[in-house]
Formats: structure tokens, sequence, C-alpha cells
């Protein structure tokens, strides 16, 4: 439910630019501007970008439990704010405020990571992007049919929800462990595991030795750790993987959809064409959701990126023939593209960052390189956001798709050349191939068998 909220932020942008780019525009007694807009989009993920820190510290430190409740704090000044703000400055400090909740991200993702068996892992780690996309579709819908007020009231309700969903839910057994509660982690893992699963004591053992192996961070250099072999290779997939993520223009799409689709030409209602393509987002989510643990994490991201760089290169194409030619009879063509874009990134590049993050690095390491690369990936969406304006100014619309499609044709490149496969394998194997240890993919299965 921390997804849905956060999925909410984000979509909240695109049903609601059109009016406050209007004369009815419910915040203020003028029209803002696209850059005022932009910034009222992009804002939220400087806040997630300062929260990062605190939320991983916290999550790999401390209790899970609390950092889940600290994360849903910011959210009730926030849209208190939004939903009655009388200026531009009222609602960019209330987007602001709301915004601190999306650096708990990974904190959230690390304690999926915690309590997942090795075999679903990539699923149960799909489930919060799938939630995300949940929550950027009920912002679509409610806010494409219901007043400004309603809308914001509206996201508020699904954050009292997540509160209280959350009280309910077992304290991380990692973090028991830590405490030498052990009894109480075994209880922890039987509920999310099952009662009667066979593997529970082995897991606890398991638990037990990451924990020795992390110990000697929290008094050494962090230099040191990264200096081990694979660690710096790891944490340069991490990155580029983040960079491939919200580059390939997937952020823009979600923010400004509605203002997109007004422009195309399209004959379809921009506002129920939004929703479509939040629709799809969330279906395509949950297919892979089904299929990550079976086809692999390699696999869908290259065919990901392939399909992200056609769906792209085709629709800065229909944008610019229609500078020039009457395009009148081939509206269908902009809505395709990006139903058919936003299918290949959620399968891929859109779900798998968020599931490989959490699988790439060390214990070692896991929690600092964790928290650069969600940092990173708030500020990508922050640059992408912010800068989609302008870009459409001095690029032109075609020349950012273009762009957009070149990132996604790097994307299948370093994919295929630079990422592991990491599908239905332990932690441990995955960082034996990354760091050399082991070379073949072969011998892989069977240590881990």
């Amino acid at each position: 439910m921390q997804s849905f909220c956060h999925g909410t932020n984000y979509g909240w942008l695109a049903p609601v630019q059109p009016l406050l780019l209007s004369t009815d525009n419910p915040v203020g007694e003028w029209p803002m501007t696209e850059e005022d807009t932009s910034m009222a989009g992009s804002i939220i993920s400087i806040a997630a970008c300062l929260a990062v820190p605190a939320f991983t510290h916290l999550g790999n430190t401390g209790s899970r439990k609390m950092a889940g409740y600290l994360a849903w704090l910011p959210l009730l000044p926030g849209w208190l704010l939004i939903v009655f703000a009388r200026s531009q400055n009222m609602l960019l400090v209330g987007r602001f405020v709301a915004g601190l909740n999306c650096g708990s991200t990974a904190s959230m993702m690390l304690l999926v990571n915690e309590i997942s068996e090795d075999s679903i892992r990539g699923e149960l780690c799909t489930f919060g992007n799938l939630f995300f996309n949940a929550g950027v579709l009920f912002s679509y819908v409610v806010g494409s049919y219901f007043s400004y007020r309603t809308f914001g009231l509206a996201c508020l309700g699904a954050s009292l929800i997540f509160l209280t969903g959350f009280y309910f839910i077992p304290e991380s057994p990692y973090y028991l462990m830590e405490l030498g509660k052990t009894s109480e982690a075994k209880k922890s893992l039987q509920w999310y595991w099952g009662k009667n699963n066979p593997n529970i004591e082995e897991e606890l053992g398991k638990i037990l030795k990451r924990i020795n192996e992390i110990e000697p961070l929290r008094w050494s250099n962090i230099v040191e750790a990264f200096s081990a072999p694979g660690a710096v290779k790891s944490l340069f997939i991490g990155i580029a993987l983040c960079i491939n993520a919200h580059f390939c223009g997937l952020t823009a799409i979600i923010s400004y959809s509605v203002k997109i689709f007004q422009e195309s030409g399209t004959n379809m209602s921009p506002y129920g064409a939004t929703i479509l393509v939040g629709a799809l987002r969330f279906a395509s989510i949950y297919f892979t959701g089904i299929v990550v643990d079976r086809v692999g994490r390699k696999v869908l991201l290259i065919a990901s990126n392939v399909i992200m760089t056609v769906s792209l290169l085709v629709l800065g194409g229909y944008f610019f023939i229609r500078q020039t030619s009457d395009v009148g009879g081939y509206g269908w063509v902009p809505v395709v593209c990006i139903c058919t874009f936003i299918i290949s990134v959620s399968f891929g590049v859109g779900s798998l960052t968020f599931v490989m993050v959490t699988e790439l690095f060390s214990f070692k390491i896991r929690s600092v390189a964790t928290m650069i690369c969600h940092c990173l990936l708030s500020f990508n969406v922050f640059v992408v956001v912010r800068t989609f304006p302008v870009m459409k100014d001095t690029l032109t619309l075609p020349g950012c798709y273009w762009f957009y499609a070149s990132v996604c044709a790097v994307g299948v490149l370093f994919a295929y050349f630079c990422v592991p496969e990491t599908k239905n394998r332990s932690l441990e194997s995955i960082q034996a191939q990354i760091s050399g240890r082991v070379k073949t993919s072969n011998r892989y299965k069977q240590e881990d068998n």
C-alpha cells in the first residue's frame, strides 16, 4: 500500500495539469505556466532524493515497522496542503512534503527482499511496482472524473488505508534476529512463508550468517567495502539500470500523458487515453509478476528495450510528419505507440530495475548501494519531468522521443553484455558471478540446486 500511495503522488500531475494551466485554476487567481506545472510535478522527486538516506538507514539498522509508520507521516500534511492550496507556493510546499513519503521506497523494497524466498523473490518485488501503478491508475481515473479537491482527499484516504493495513504486518525477521529474538523471528517468518514451510530453520540460519557478514561494515570504512571483488561492478550495473528506467521517457509520458494526447491530434479523449495507458501498464506489470521468475530478468530487459526503441522511433516519426502534413486519418498511431511503449516498459525496464537493485549487491554494501540507486532514481525522475517542456522547445517533440529511443537502444546492448541473469538464484551465487569467482551459468545452477 506504500507503493500505491507513492503512485498517487506521481500520477497526480497528468489529470490536473490541464486544469492548472486553465483560467479555472483552483490554485491561485492566474493560470500556471507549463514550467510551473513541471515544478509541481517534479518537486516530489527532490523530496524523495533527500529522504532516501534517512529511510534506508532506518530500514537497514532499525525497525522496519517504524520505517513504515514514518513513511506515512508526511502524507497527511502534504495532501492537506495540496487540497487546500490557495497559492502556487503553498501547492509546491504540499507536493514537497508529500514527496518525502516516496523516499521510503528503498526501505520497503529491502523489507520485501528480506521476507521473500529465492524462488519467488522477483515476483514479490514486482508487486511493489504493481501497486505503484495501481496508484497511478487511481490518480488517472479519480483525477479525470472528480474535482481537484475531491481528488486530493481521495489520495489522502488511500494513505489512511496504508496506515491501517501496515499495523497488521509483522516485523522483519532480519531485524528481530539482529535483536537476538530468534523465536519472534521464527514466528515472523512463519507468518510470511507459511507455518508449515520446511525451509524456515534453514532460512533463519542464512539470516544469522548474513547478519554476521555485514556486522564489520558498521565499524569499517565504506571504501574498504566497495573495494571487494565485484562491488563496484554491481554498483555500475545498478546505476545504469536506473538511468535506463527513467531516461527511456517513462516518467515524462506518465506525468504529461493528458497533455501529450491533446497535442497528438487523436480523436480519442485525452483523459480516456490516459486511463487506458494506466490500465495497460497495471495489467502488464501483473503479467511481469507471473513470468519474471520463469522467463528471467535478462530476456525481459532486452525485449523491453527493443520494443520501446521501435515504439518511440515511430512516435517521433508521427509527430515529425505532423509538423508539415495532415495526419488526420492516423490519429490512432500515437495511441498505439504509447500503449505499446507502456506495455513494453512495464514488463521489463520499468519493473525489473526495482527487482534487480535489491539482488545485485552483496550484503556488505547493500545498504549504501541501494541508497545510491534509489537517490539516483528519484533524481532522474526530477530531471526528466522538469526538462521535458524544455526539451520540447529545444529538440522539438519528435527530437524528445528520438532521444529517449536512443537511450533504449543503448539499454539493449547493456542488458545483453553486462547484466547477469538473477532468476531463481540465491543472492550469494549472483555475487559470485559478478565478482568473477564463478563464470558459467551452468555451474551456478548446480550450486543453487
